[in-house]
């Protein structure tokens, strides 16, 4: 019933090296700050990342924050050498990527 925002570690030929949980929300919200997404992947060795969250609502459509979150941390990563391949939203019965949307 609460938004979980996931941060997928990959490595330079983008295959996962792992992942780590970088927030629990509410039922309509979680909180990224940046840094807590970025000093897992440098530790991890990490070339980029996929990051994804639930919608408990169990729709995938991004919200206004959402695309302004993507666009923060894919400029924070940017400036620290890491890509951002996409944010993915998972809903009940779907899912939307923000890279296939051009949100990017």
């Amino acid at each position: 019933p609460r938004e979980v925002f996931i941060v997928i570690h990959l490595d330079g030929q983008n295959r996962p090296l792992g992942y780590d949980v970088a927030s629990v929300g509410c039922s309509d919200a979680a909180l990224v700050i940046p840094k807590d997404v970025i000093r897992p992947l440098l530790y991890s060795g990490a070339e980029g990342c996929i990051v994804l969250h639930n919608h408990p609502s169990g729709k995938s459509a991004p919200s206004p924050e959402d695309i302004r979150t993507t666009r923060r941390l894919r400029e924070v990563l940017d400036l620290c050498g890491l890509k951002l391949r996409d944010h993915i939203i998972i809903g009940d019965a779907e899912y939307t990527s923000l890279a296939s949307e051009g949100l990017l």
